[in-house]
């Protein structure tokens, strides 16, 4: 009896981390479904497995310690691997080669089946799954996966949770490669299906319902909720001696994924710009790897061979030497544009540093004096930053961050849903 019992999840929240463990990279999505899991592990009743293979596998004890580790210990050899697929596929992009690029991701995604089918072959599964509350995290799924959590829903009384954290894929077509947009597509008629769709923002949320009406797609008695991520948190690194730095010269930081929409070309264009007007200071770059970013690297390595000492470029952070970029920065800049929140902006003034960006929607709870609003401009960047290097490495943070765990928020609002809430 006792076994049956171990094998079936019953009135249960369940976290779907496969992208955890399938994906190298860990950027914005994968930070947010890490601080959902780490919460899972504290709550009996909140249960993480991973899909394989259409089969709902149990995570064996080297998984999780694999999946605890990811912030702290980034595989290197995994993600120079994951940046010449990226740059490969970017390449076929543009050389207009969009089918091809397609056809390739489609194999890949096969192999990668393959892959993760033989590495989890010896992985418990679960003989049933009813009347629990699936919560998948991350937008992007094989449609073998989202056909198997429609099975689980429409069979067994499970309900279907999910968490969007943008529409650009098909907001601007033109930033992402021909694979990822169908498969977003794909995404969002699985989530109109859903039974509770969670939005990392207002924004998001509005950008979700417009597009159902555009769609005219109606999504029956599904509940929405906001929920704003909290990113990296200085608590965690609260007993650690961050290195004393003697600051000569001001250093501006910015944290963002290498990719076209984040803005790296224009930020490095404006620090040029202000380092040839005679400014003082340094630039460092943190992120992880993207895509289509041939053009950010040229960039790059224009500024490191014609203003040597000037930048400083991390790519792939752990936490620990994001927590001391973040610790040794004069303030920060975020200069990316159409985003579903934002999470380096709440993370700036988490560290008590002040920040420039756009009208994005992690500014909303900020105190207005922490940070300097810019409209996307490369004028406004750089009148933004002459202003910044002059008040802000002098001036207090006002704005109190004081996060809920979204791993409770989005736990408590599936476990009400289950037994009949609101």
């Amino acid at each position: 009896m006792s076994k049956v019992d171990e094998n079936t999840l019953t009135n249960k929240v369940v976290l779907d981390v496969s992208h955890l463990i399938n994906s190298s990279i860990f950027s914005g999505i994968q930070r947010v479904l890490h601080e959902v899991y780490l919460f899972s592990k504290h709550e009996g009743d909140f249960i993480p497995i991973a899909l394989f293979h259409g089969k709902v596998r149990k995570l064996p004890i080297r998984a999780h310690k694999k999946i605890e580790m990811r912030p702290t210990n980034p595989s290197v050899g995994n993600l120079r691997i994951w940046g010449l697929l990226r740059s490969f596929q970017a390449t076929l992009i543009r050389c207009r080669l969009s089918l091809l690029e397609s056809l390739i991701s489609k194999l890949l995604e096969s192999l990668l089946i393959l892959f993760n089918t033989c590495k989890s072959a010896n992985w418990g599964g679960y003989a049933a799954i009813s009347n629990c509350a699936i919560v998948i995290v991350n937008p992007v799924h094989r449609k073998s996966d989202l056909r198997a959590w429609k099975r689980l829903q429409s069979r067994s009384n499970n309900i279907l949770a999910i968490v969007i954290h943008d529409l650009l894929p098909i907001q601007k077509p033109a930033l992402f490669p021909r694979s990822r947009i169908k498969s977003f597509q794909t995404y969002l008629n699985f989530a109109s299906e859903a039974n509770v769709v969670f939005f990392v923002s207002e924004k998001t949320k509005s950008d979700y319902v417009h597009y159902l009406e555009s769609q005219d797609t109606k999504s029956s008695n599904q509940q929405h909720f906001v929920i704003n991520p909290n990113g990296l948190n200085p608590a965690a690194f609260r007993d650690r001696q961050f290195k004393v730095k003697s600051i000569e010269v001001p250093d501006v930081l910015c944290v963002s994924t290498f990719e076209p929409r984040k803005n790296h070309v224009q930020l490095l264009t404006a620090c040029v710009a202000l380092w040839e007007q005679g400014e003082k200071f340094t630039l460092t770059l943190a992120g992880s790897t993207g895509w289509a970013n041939q053009h950010i690297n040229q960039k790059i390595n224009e500024v490191l061979r014609d203003f040597p000492g000037s930048l400083r470029v991390l790519r792939n952070p752990s936490d620990g030497e994001l927590a001391n970029a973040y610790h040794e920065t004069s303030f920060c800049v975020y200069p990316a544009i159409d985003e579903g929140y934002g999470l380096p902006v709440t993370e700036s003034i988490a560290f008590k540093k002040k920040v420039i960006c756009n009208d994005i929607p992690s500014i909303a709870s900020l105190d207005r004096s922490d940070f300097l609003l810019m409209d996307g401009t490369l004028e406004s960047l750089i009148d933004s930053m002459r202003k910044a290097l002059i008040k802000f490495p002098e001036e207090i943070v006002k704005s109190r961050i004081n996060p809920e765990p979204i791993g409770k928020n989005i736990f408590e609002k599936c476990k009400a849903r289950l037994t009949g809430g609101s």
